[in-house]
């Protein structure tokens, strides 16, 4: 550990990615020939404040994880655990295997490769100021509630676009802050999809941090083709 070194990250890379409806999970599809995780742990590890990358992964994909290291050409210290039944469970895991010198933590989505060292940086910042802080995102279109997840959804009420903002990762949160919050949760027996919802619910300041358009989540297969074009347009490279 040198002194520039303050952050530890977590990659959650467990999920079952039932929607993106391919063979192989969504953190190792090969997008411009490179891994989708690979482009992440490349972000991470060209920052002198990340001290250590961990990868939560499904059970037998620990090899998956660990070659995606090797095509990022990681120097930083890499571990490869593995994760839960949940999301919740498996950021937890992670959270338990970080190092207690680094004094913050930054959970970020492996399904999320477009991320820039600079959002990374900002992020990082209004953490260091509020305690907790997340990318996030303007609402561009009109709002509306709904009861409903199918294709079509009645309409119940309209919210204001104005007052709305789409939570995105990287979420990066002082170590006994994010730690607490996921210990009381696990006592709770709450399953939570996004990690500020726990750390708010303990009451703590989350800082949002708007970012670019381009930080978009692989969820379907729909997505593939926008992702790749950002790669391009942007220039990512591993």
């Amino acid at each position: 550990m040198n002194n520039n070194e303050v952050l530890s990250v977590v990659i959650p890379a467990a999920g079952l990615s039932r929607r993106m409806k391919t063979k192989n999970n969504k953190p190792y599809l090969i997008l411009e020939e490179t891994p989708v995780l690979s482009y992440s742990l490349a972000v991470f590890d060209s920052l002198p404040e990340v001290g250590e990358i961990v990868v939560v992964v499904k059970r037998g994909e620990e090899a998956l994880a660990e070659r995606a290291g090797e095509i990022a050409r990681i120097r930083r210290s890499l571990k490869i655990v593995v994760g839960g039944m949940t999301r919740g469970e498996s950021v937890f895991n992670g959270l338990k295997a970080t190092c207690p010198n680094y004094p913050f933590i930054a959970v970020h989505d492996a399904a999320r490769p477009c991320i820039t060292p600079n959002l990374v940086r900002r992020v990082m910042e209004a953490a260091f100021k509020s305690g907790a802080a997340t990318a996030a995102s303007r609402m561009r279109d009109t709002c509306a509630a709904s009861l409903s997840e199918g294709e079509q959804a009645p309409i119940i009420s309209y919210v204001p676009r104005s007052t709305l903002i789409a939570i995105q990762t990287p979420q990066i949160f002082r170590r006994d802050i994010i730690l607490t919050a996921h210990e009381r949760a696990a006592e709770r027996g709450e399953q939570a999809t996004d990690d500020t919802t726990l750390v708010k619910a303990e009451g703590h300041e989350v800082t949002a941090v708007m970012g670019p358009s381009t930080n978009i989540k692989l969820t379907e297969p729909e997505d593939l083709p926008l992702v790749r074009a950002i790669i391009k347009q942007l220039n990512i490279s591993v």
